[in-house]
């Protein structure tokens, strides 16, 4: 095993260790064995599982912002300011009446009532 480390400290301990390794019985290095491939075969599983997780969850979060911005853009500026549908009956019933003024300030114009001082000034 080739060592590049320059920290005389990590030198020891990797010596130490490599020699505390070198000295397991059979039965140890078995178990260390099957336990190593054990992770092996996880990690493989959980990377060929991250990949569409990772995809499915990209999509998501674009289609919830996609969904955010538009709910904002579209929704009305001041929900308060939009009038009711009692509000909106009443201002139906109003223009008609205003309809009806008018038709009667057509008619005195039509008569020539319209807008004529009696010649009294102020």
């Amino acid at each position: 095993m080739t060592n590049t480390r320059k920290d005389p400290l990590e030198q020891r301990i990797a010596e130490l260790l490599d020699d505390r390794a070198a000295r397991l019985d059979e039965l140890t290095l078995a178990r260390l064995g099957a336990a190593r491939r054990r992770a092996a075969a996880h990690v493989g599983w959980a990377a060929r599982i991250r990949r569409p997780l990772q995809t499915a969850g990209g999509l998501a979060l674009a289609a919830s912002v996609v969904l955010g911005l538009s709910v904002l853009l579209h929704a009305p500026k001041d929900p308060a300011t939009q009038p009711s549908p009692d509000e909106i009956e009443a201002l139906a019933e109003d223009d008609v009446e205003l309809f009806e003024k008018l038709e009667f300030f057509r008619w005195l114009d039509e008569e020539g009532h319209g807008g004529e001082s009696n010649g009294g000034s102020a």
